[in-house]
């Protein structure tokens, strides 16, 4: 019977767990931002729409002959966190 209940809660917990969507709104956008904050501009063109490549092919154009030091303590310095959402619908 025990064993009955905890397999139970497995599949439960299991269930809970998988429900989670990672290509959430809010999930992808935090991606782009540290991929953007991290200098990695094709990890961000791939979370992007194509009006936005045009504008990461430039700043990777600037930053492309920065040292990697210099790249590395700015990337340091900035903490992403999403703190509010407000969904909008896309009629463009």
């Amino acid at each position: 019977m025990i064993k009955r209940i905890a397999l139970l809660c497995f599949f439960i917990w299991i269930c809970i767990v998988s429900c989670k969507n990672s290509n959430a709104p809010a999930a992808v956008a935090e991606k782009f931002l540290i991929s953007f904050s991290q200098f990695d501009y094709e990890s961000a063109k791939s979370l992007s729409t194509k009006n936005t490549w045009e504008m990461l092919d430039i700043m990777a154009a600037f930053t492309k002959d920065m040292p990697e030091a210099g790249k590395d303590a700015i990337a340091n310095h900035l903490k992403i966190k999403i703190t509010d959402t407000k969904q909008e619908s896309d009629s463009t």
